[in-house]
């Protein structure tokens, strides 16, 4: 049997794929591989005897004549019916009729139908799911300062009444034995005012010569009206020539509910910017905070609460300067229903409401001097938002601050990377101690939320990052090499791929998803970020 005469086909071709392999090119099946590279300007020789691999090509022509040719496709017709790809590394002139051309096997083209992926750890790819919440893998970008951008009340004072709590009572109004107010035994009777007249009338009428029941007085206070839900019936009485109109308060069990609020849901745009990414709308990028405008204010994120909207329930006691907690509902996975409030100590306290003076104020006295009337203090952010770089390689081997390379990834997260932390909550968080009276006086008794985000300027930044580059998922999984509509971005850490493929070309391959890589679906569309890149 003869030897067999290799008839080895060469085309020289301009290829937008570049030889660092930060951008690489998908296809269906081998034959649309050939049909694209085949389809670009190309020149083509027959009859080259056979080509070895990460070898050199003697190209019959003039250097000058094929300098614009950056790539080369061949095949060994006489051995195998394989396309190899190549990238061209290098020229050299050897006469006018013979050019040396260098080339490198593109491995990922020659052998991309040839890869059998194992699971892997996917340190970063763009998600096949993004609904609002499901990615929260911390990114550590630069956020800058927040902005608010919308503002909602959960718990409104509004009107209140004058309580007056008494160890003793004229024997006109009668004496009631049993007293407890909201499941809360109390020594002492309390009494409702509408205005500061009828109470004014009511302690003139405790002045009396046959009995000393000024000093019965114990507590006289402001009451939210809405802390008395049943029960409430007045009266106008005469007592010692003094006309005053009052009410008691029924016993009652249990704390009251003064409102509930489920108007805090995810914004759709962050300072008038409309992200692409939904992980924009999460934390730290989209967070809200709550405030009682006494010195407590508690971030909270969209993602911890059952479809991303937030609930509270505001409930309270009688006692002076009343006791009142605005509690989120349905938080971070528990489950609330009827009156269950899992997430108890999870709220915050509403300012307290004032303690007044009288002749005889013993115990006001006494509330003052042990600082009753301070306000709360500052509570800790539960959204840190970590400082340092975004991506720095770490564990064995990793140098501190050397940014992973991540096919371009490193330098542009150099330039997005968080370089300080930013608090979560206005600096005054940290005292406004004794606030609580002129809160009240400025009507201003109430717990709000206050919806913040990144400013428009660093949501664009950021969003173009993650259209970029994907997200931090941190995960073992087959990573999602397709899935997105024209580009999806992989980087991995120790990839784990098979193949009958060359040993050397399956570790660069390896190398090549470990550094990372975009891999772009369409050749129309190749290196285009302004296109759509939606879920497909």
């Amino acid at each position: 049997m003869g030897a067999i005469t290799p008839q080895t086909e060469v085309r020289l071709i301009k290829c937008p794929i570049e030889s660092d392999n930060r951008n690489q090119m998908t296809f269906s099946n081998a034959t649309a591989q050939y049909n694209y590279f085949n389809s670009l300007p190309h020149l083509n020789v027959d009859n080259f005897t056979y080509q070895r691999k990460d070898s050199i090509i003697r190209y019959p022509a003039h250097i000058d004549s094929i300098l614009e040719y950056n790539y080369v496709m061949y095949q060994n017709e006489g051995y195998s019916d394989r396309w190899f790809y190549a990238f061209i590394t290098g020229m050299e002139y050897v006469n006018d009729n013979m050019t040396y051309i260098t080339i490198k096997t593109d491995v990922f083209q020659t052998w991309q139908f040839d890869m059998v992926w194992k699971r892997s750890f996917v340190e970063r790819e763009h998600v096949n799911d993004d609904t609002v919440g499901s990615n929260t893998v911390p990114e550590n970008l630069e956020t800058g300062e927040y902005v608010c951008n919308s503002v909602s009340s959960l718990f409104t004072g509004g009107s209140s009444y004058i309580c007056i709590s008494c160890s003793d009572v004229p024997d006109e109004l009668g004496k009631r034995t049993t007293l407890y107010y909201n499941g809360i035994f109390s020594g002492t009777e309390t009494f409702l005012f509408r205005d500061y007249q009828a109470a004014a009338n009511f302690i003139k009428s405790m002045d009396r010569d046959d009995k000393d029941l000024a000093s019965a007085i114990v507590a006289i206070y402001e009451a939210p009206q809405s802390l008395f839900t049943s029960g409430i019936s007045w009266q106008v009485v005469t007592i010692n020539n003094t006309t005053f109109e009052y009410s008691r308060i029924p016993v009652s069990t249990g704390s009251v509910t003064l409102s509930t609020s489920s108007n805090i849901t995810v914004p759709s745009t962050l300072d008038g910017y409309s992200p692409k990414n939904n992980k924009l709308k999460v934390a730290p990028y989209s967070y809200f905070y709550v405030s009682n405008n006494v010195g407590s204010d508690i971030p909270f994120k969209y993602e911890e609460f059952v479809n991303n909207t937030a609930s509270f329930k505001t409930v309270g006691s009688l006692t002076p300067g009343c006791s009142i907690r605005c509690v989120p509902l349905n938080y971070k996975k528990l489950s609330d229903s009827g009156t269950t409030m899992k997430s108890f100590n999870a709220g915050i306290s509403v300012g307290k409401y004032p303690i007044c003076s009288w002749s005889n104020d013993t115990y006001t006295n006494w509330l003052t001097s042990n600082s009753v009337n301070l306000g709360m203090s500052a509570v800790g952010g539960i959204l840190g938002v970590a400082a340092g770089g975004i991506l720095i390689a770490s564990g064995a081997g990793a140098g501190v601050g050397v940014p992973l390379i991540g096919g371009g990834l490193g330098l542009i997260a150099n330039s997005a990377k968080e370089v300080y932390s930013h608090s979560l909550t206005p600096d005054q968080a940290q005292g406004n101690s004794n606030s609580g009276d002129v809160v009240f006086s400025a009507n201003k008794i109430e717990v709000v939320a206050y919806k913040m985000s990144v400013r428009y300027e660093y949501a664009r930044i950021i969003d173009n990052y993650f259209s970029m580059f994907g997200y931090k998922v941190n995960i073992v999984k087959m990573p999602n090499i397709t899935g997105r509509t024209n580009w999806n971005y992989v980087k991995t850490i120790g990839a784990n791929i098979e193949g009958n493929i060359p040993e050397n070309d399956l570790n660069e391959i390896k190398t090549i998803f470990n550094e990372g890589t975009t891999l772009w679906h369409n050749a129309s569309t190749y290196l285009d970020y302004s296109q759509n890149n939606a879920i497909a």
